[in-house]
């Protein structure tokens, strides 16, 4: 398990200045939206986009393999919106695509990988092959 007293205070900060620069873009595009009329105007664009920064950005500092499980939490914040919002069924489609990307993924990393192992043996031998 993971001490969360542990964690860097600088990256703490980089946290924090991820969310503020996201918060200052997203009210940015808020405000243009806001000027055409729309509902979703700067604040809700800031929080918007404060939220997927801090989100992905804790993600990363908190898992050493980097953007895949940031992105993962990120998706999971949207089951959690949608289902929080009343789409409940949206929220079990979204969690099926989730899962399904997560372990297709993984298991086309693994045939690649072991692809390229199977290459580099065949290359290894037909080196040996040459030099004798």
């Amino acid at each position: 398990m993971l001490n969360m007293h542990f964690i860097d205070i600088w990256q703490q900060f980089a946290v924090i200045i991820d969310g503020g620069i996201a918060a200052f873009l997203g009210s940015i595009i808020g405000w243009e939206r806001d000027r055409a009329g729309k509902s979703a105007g700067p604040r809700t664009m800031a929080l918007v986009g404060t939220a997927a920064a801090v989100i992905v950005s804790i993600g990363e500092v908190l898992d050493t393999n980097g953007v895949t499980t940031a992105a993962a939490i990120f998706a999971t914040a949207a089951v959690g919106v949608a289902v929080g919002l009343g789409f409940q069924i949206v929220g079990v489609g979204l969690t099926i695509i989730i899962l399904v990307v997560l372990r297709s993924t993984q298991l086309l990393e693994a045939t690649i990988r072991r692809e390229e192992s199977m290459d580099e043996e065949v290359e290894h031998d037909h080196q040996k092959k040459k030099k004798h």
